[in-house]
């Protein structure tokens, strides 16, 4: 098969044809804004859709705004909102043991974590910061993200 997803009425797909569609590729994503103690980061790409994966653990509170970079030649198409398909996670706060609904945004050209935070009666998208409510980041809490998108 010389590329994936070109069948034809009838083919049969056979081991050798799900093999040529790939396996995720493990890296180290460079953390800023914040002291880690656990870095963990994997990626796939499947034609124009990137897949990715990311989890950290904070050994400090944060110095600034939390970004991640992807992985080298892992560029989402725009640095916009626009171009993510999906992007769930969890951020977790140890000292309370509560976990927050998270998520990441990419603005360009890093990553940054954001989680969802009251606001009298509405919800918005917090960036994980020095500053962040309802909590503050501090040591042994935990940020893991699966981002989903178009890549150029």
């Amino acid at each position: 098969m010389t590329t994936p997803g070109a069948f034809t009425v009838g083919s049969v797909l056979t081991a050798g044809d799900m093999n040529e569609l790939g396996a995720w590729t493990t890296y180290t994503p460079t953390i800023a804004g914040v002291t880690t103690s656990l870095v963990a980061g994997r990626y796939y790409t499947f034609q124009d859709i990137g897949f990715l994966y990311v989890s950290f653990v904070i050994s400090a509170a944060p110095t600034a705004a939390v970004t991640f970079s992807p992985p080298s030649g892992f560029t989402p198409a725009a640095p916009n909102e626009f171009q993510t398909i999906s992007a769930n996670g969890v951020f977790y706060d140890t000292s309370a043991g509560n976990k927050y609904i998270a998520s990441c945004r990419y603005p360009g050209p890093n990553f940054r974590p954001v989680w969802l935070e009251a606001v009298g009666s509405s919800y918005r998208w917090s960036d994980v910061t020095n500053t962040s409510y309802p909590v503050l980041p501090a040591s042994g809490d935990s940020f893991t993200v699966t981002w989903i998108g178009w890549i150029s």
